[in-house]
């Protein structure tokens, strides 16, 4: 399971696909990804970088700089301007092999974990709503985590495990088929009130004003209008991701970006980063073309940032 997948798994409102993906899902979010792809074409931005945006991707991979590259790698953080994202309000106790580190992401402003890792692929993914959610699969049994009355749904991709705590929030452990219920069921048990904060793809110099992270995963990120809510998209927003530029047709007018070459649209902007990589920014915000180019300029990949291929 790739990173987009997760994405969906995570961010749906109920949170009720975290395991067990609903009849119709995968079209849907194809179905997002053909009506991005669009609207980039008719903006002159790049196709393959849009194919990243929001469908899920053939080959997603984590990127190692190439010889000679030039791009700056920083740790990963956020300016003043974002600091207000929440972290994942649990962590973890219980070690999970083979399933490598938890990383929180960001969905409609409300953090998630991650898990992903072994070979054949292991994938883990922990909710926390406000409201309880909705049932993820058709089999259903009664458990317990940490003497809490807790609902074991089990369905062909995997199982959920979800438990209200004495505060009101309701949380939610999703996994893969491979993990046992006793080991479900000990790791849910371990998740301590704690912190886990948002691991970000890319650091920002800048950012405009009245805006904040919306989505934020090791794929893309996006910050919307502070006035609009939230959403587990990226209509509307201003949003960043890479794309491989053996991927990328560079379209609309050409512009500096820094040091860098860039290609300019209404709305949308390229960067090449001359090391195989190509950022992608793009504006449904009504950012000035200065803005633009000035945003894009102080943008930085962290080591953990993925480029979406396909």
């Amino acid at each position: 399971m790739d990173d987009i997948e997760h994405l969906v798994r995570v961010t749906l409102t109920d949170r009720a696909a975290a395991v067990g993906e609903p009849a119709g899902l995968a079209h849907a979010v194809r179905g997002r990804a053909r009506q991005a792809r669009l609207r980039v074409q008719a903006a002159g931005a790049a196709v393959a970088a849009a194919a990243v945006l929001l469908a899920v991707p053939a080959a997603t991979r984590l990127w190692s700089p190439e010889s000679g590259s030039t791009v700056d790698v920083v740790a990963a953080s956020a300016p003043a301007a974002v600091a207000a994202a929440p972290p994942f309000p649990f962590t973890p106790t219980v070690p999970l092999p083979s399933y490598g580190e938890p990383i929180a992401e960001l969905s409609a402003g409300e953090p998630g974990l991650r898990y992903r890792g072994g070979d054949p692929e292991r994938w883990l993914t922990v909710s926390v709503t406000r409201e309880r959610p909705a049932p993820s699969a058709p089999k259903s049994y009664g458990a317990a985590v940490r003497e809490r009355k807790a609902a074991l749904e089990v369905g062909p991709d995997g199982s959920t495990l979800t438990w209200q705590e004495a505060d009101g929030r309701w949380l939610r452990v999703a996994a893969d088929p491979h993990l046992s219920r006793d080991d479900l069921t000990g790791y849910a048990a371990g998740l301590a009130p704690g912190a886990v904060p948002v691991r970000w793809p890319f650091t920002f110099e800048t950012v405009p004003p009245g805006i904040v992270p919306d989505v934020v995963n090791l794929a893309a990120v996006s910050f919307r209008p502070e006035g609009n809510p939230p959403s587990h998209g990226f209509a509307g927003n201003l949003t960043v991701l890479l794309s491989d530029t053996a991927e990328v047709t560079p379209s609309g007018r050409p512009i500096a970006v820094g040091t860098r070459a860039g290609w300019v649209t209404a709305s949308a902007l390229s960067v090449d980063l001359g090391d195989g990589r190509t950022l992608v920014v793009q504006s449904e915000i009504g950012l000035a073309e200065a803005e633009l180019v000035a945003f894009a300029a102080g943008i930085h990949p962290t080591p953990d940032a993925l480029v979406g291929r396909g």
